[in-house]
């Protein structure tokens, strides 16, 4: 889930009309950084607002992992696009 959400806020950023002024490598980290933290944030309220549930260390590192893996696969497909654009 996080893998897409990732994949597609960059798209998003990507064809977007305005004047954004931030470097690439600033851009994937900001998403990267975006998706660890609300990972972690919905694993926390999860384990102490939601009766029978608890947070777990290894969902948040799933998360953080799949974050990263959606923004190296928008990189990849942006490479791609670029070739066929040319």
């Amino acid at each position: 889930m996080y893998s897409v959400l990732s994949f597609l806020h960059l798209f998003g950023f990507r064809f977007k009309k305005g004047n954004l002024n931030l470097s690439v490598l600033t851009l994937y980290s900001l998403v990267i950084l975006a998706g660890i933290l609300l990972g972690i944030l919905i694993e926390i309220v999860q384990g102490i607002y939601i009766y029978q549930r608890h947070y777990d260390i290894a969902d948040m590192v799933a998360n953080s992992f799949g974050t990263i893996f959606g923004v190296f696969g928008f990189v990849w497909t942006a490479k791609k696009l670029d070739k066929l654009n040319r």
